[in-house]
């Protein structure tokens, strides 16, 4: 419980860094997570309203929950799923001990940051 609210409380400073240095008269910057080898796989919107349903704090939305036994997100946690795999053994997982290669925070200006641990590491 304590790793998951310092997980939390990391994502939402990073978050708060980046839309921090949005002024007023710059567009909004959503920032999202997207993994796999390339990059490929949109995971979720991490500044977008809980509402949305890209947000990965909708648990109403595809992202913000494990839809079903054969969906593959940061939620769906288990020792098949590649991006809410816990273990060394999971690549592309933002909940692995060791990714090689973890999902990327991007904002739609295309930059980035590595990520590990993301928010829903944890969460049932």
């Amino acid at each position: 419980m304590i790793r998951l609210f310092s997980l939390l409380i990391g994502a939402l400073m990073l978050v708060l860094v980046l839309a921090d240095s949005v002024s007023p008269q710059q567009p909004y910057r959503k920032i999202m997570l997207f993994g796999g080898r390339l990059h490929d796989v949109y995971l979720g919107c991490l500044n977008c309203d809980q509402s949305a349903l890209d947000s990965i704090f909708n648990e109403y939305g595809s992202y913000g929950r494990c839809p079903g036994p054969f969906s593959d997100n940061l939620y769906c946690h288990g020792p098949f799923k590649e991006f809410g795999g816990t273990g060394p053994f999971h690549d592309h997982s933002a909940c692995a001990s060791s990714p090689s290669d973890p999902p990327v925070i991007v904002d739609n200006e295309g930059n980035y940051e590595i990520t590990q641990n993301a928010p829903p590491c944890g969460r049932g």
